[in-house]
């Protein structure tokens, strides 16, 4: 049994959430390999860079659903660790050239876990590993959060897209609430117009909840704070250009009567400038008036379980839209990229693509949702040379005020995730390393889409730290199983992703 020393705990997974910063803390592993970024290695060097990958094609991938998710969940009940999550994902420093290994990647509340039983825990993971032809897969129990990807604060942001009709992943709210989140995708039930969200991002009751007589709840788009935020910048830098307009045209007064100096060619240009600010200021507030017209009323929301059949968590909820702002049903357009040129370096590289995303996925609605069981196909046909595989990497449309869209990878294994009343199995999207992470907090409600524009599943949770916003891992589940749990609970089956045509 190994003990970990404070420094490691601090310092294991340096650079995994962001490339000079440690936010999860290390409480146990079962690898006996030195750790490299001790002050008594790296004094005179920086400290290495951990990162997080997909499986790929690891063996691991043939044994884990049939018998080992099982046993490891065993392991950890005998040991009495209240586990968050389970991610069987790859680890290792960003300059090794070899593959990192798998593991075990265990998330636990740093308040709830204790070193010695985790420590046992870690060690017996381990030998089961090993008992199943598999030495090369370790374990580690780390800190962090599962939690919804909803409220948000605010932080650096792109500028709202004052749209009466909104794209995909901009940002909604109850009104007077602080709830908050993503719009997901537009589609019709029974004829009507709604949109598609997570549950907690309109309610927080965990119940089922459909609308009576005289009860409504009003969802706002753009979010309310983002909203204000930009009205009150706007305000801001209209009056300091009107202030500006003043004192040049006083400035020009006292010129004419020579009672001061000549206007020079840099106080015309500086004034040039507020003018042209005030005029694009002033043009961008006239629009808010049509993003102020309420967005819709929710409709049904699914509770907060688990699908007795899938297993995964049951949080959507279905806004319908409202008439006076929508006349036709949006169609489903992803929100523009904001990516640099380093990140699109990086997503050319991985994706093998001559352009940062093909144009057509860009510019044309989504309408197809890629079924659970082709997701499964793919990832169990997704070998060690694959790690390219353009079909198992994921695009998620955004918040429009954070970043349109992120890139990341989908893992083979699908991950153990426990919300304090049951335990649930979700596909997780891993981080890219060099690229912003996949999601943020206020992202719930997201679409996540592949290469070619198929809709893969809402996003709902991420495994972060409260000091945190940017999710380590990321939860999605599969639209396929939602438009399917739609159908149940409303008894329809006129649930329809529309084409542009049918719009």
């Amino acid at each position: 049994m190994i003990r970990t020393t404070e420094e490691e705990k601090t310092f294991w997974y340096f650079g995994m959430s962001r490339p000079d910063q440690c936010l999860s803390e290390l409480v146990a592993r079962s690898s006996t390999t030195a750790f490299m970024n001790d002050p008594a290695f790296v004094f005179w060097l920086e400290r290495q860079v951990k990162v997080m990958s997909t499986v790929k094609g690891h063996k691991i991938v043939d044994s884990y659903d049939t018998h080992l998710r099982s046993r490891v969940r065993g392991i950890l009940k005998e040991a009495a660790i209240r586990w968050l999550t389970i991610d069987v994902v790859c680890l290792g420093f960003k300059h090794e050239e070899s593959d990192h290994p798998p593991v075990v990647l265990i998330t636990v509340d740093i308040n709830n876990v204790d070193g010695e039983s985790a420590q046992n825990a870690v060690d017996k993971i381990h030998e089961l590993m090993i008992e199943n032809d598999l030495p090369d897969v370790h374990t580690e129990i780390k800190t962090g959060l599962y939690s919804e990807e909803a409220t948000y604060g605010p932080g650096d942001i792109y500028p709202l897209d004052f749209a009466r009709v909104p794209k995909m992943g901009a940002s909604i709210s109850v009104a007077g609430t602080g709830l908050a989140g993503s719009i997901g995708l537009f589609l019709t039930v029974n004829g009507g117009k709604y949109a598609l969200t997570c549950h907690h991002v309109v309610s927080d009751s965990l119940e089922t909840f459909t609308p009576t007589d005289g009860i409504e709840i009003p969802i706002l788009q753009p979010e309310e704070d983002d909203l204000e935020r930009e009205e009150t910048a706007l305000d801001k830098t209209i009056k300091a250009a009107q202030l500006d307009t003043k004192n040049y045209e006083d400035e020009k007064l006292r010129a004419s009567e020579g009672v001061g100096p000549a206007i020079s060619k840099g106080r015309k240009l500086r004034f040039e400038m507020s003018e042209e600010s005030e005029k694009k200021c002033s043009d961008r507030k006239a629009k808010i008036a049509e993003v102020r017209l309420q967005f819709g009323v929710v409709d049904t929301v699914s509770g907060k379980t688990k699908h007795p059949v899938n297993n995964c968590l049951r949080d959507w909820a279905l806004i319908k839209l409202s008439d006076e702002r929508f006349l036709d049903l949006p169609i489903n357009i992803l929100p523009p990229s904001h990516f640099l040129l380093q990140e699109q370096t990086v997503i050319m590289k991985i994706y093998e693509e001559d352009t940062t995303f093909p144009a057509d996925v860009l510019s044309q609605p989504l309408s197809t949702d890629i079924s659970m069981e082709e997701i499964e196909d793919v990832l169990k046909r997704s070998g060690l040379s694959d790690h390219k595989d353009k079909d198992r990497e994921s695009m998620r449309s955004n918040r429009s005020v954070s970043c349109g869209f992120t890139a990341g990878s989908l893992n083979e294994i699908r991950s153990d995730c426990y919300n304090g009343s049951f335990e649930t199995t979700e596909l997780v999207v891993v981080n890219i390393p060099g690229l912003n992470n996949f999601s943020f907090r206020g992202d719930s409600g997201s679409c996540v889409v592949d290469l070619d524009g198929r809709i893969i599943g809402l996003l709902h949770h991420g495994n972060d730290e409260k000091s945190h916003s940017l999710a380590e891992m990321t939860y999605v589940t599969p639209m396929a199983w939602i438009l399917a749990d739609i159908k149940d609970t409303l008894q329809t089956e006129d649930v329809v992703i529309p084409v542009d045509e049918e719009v």
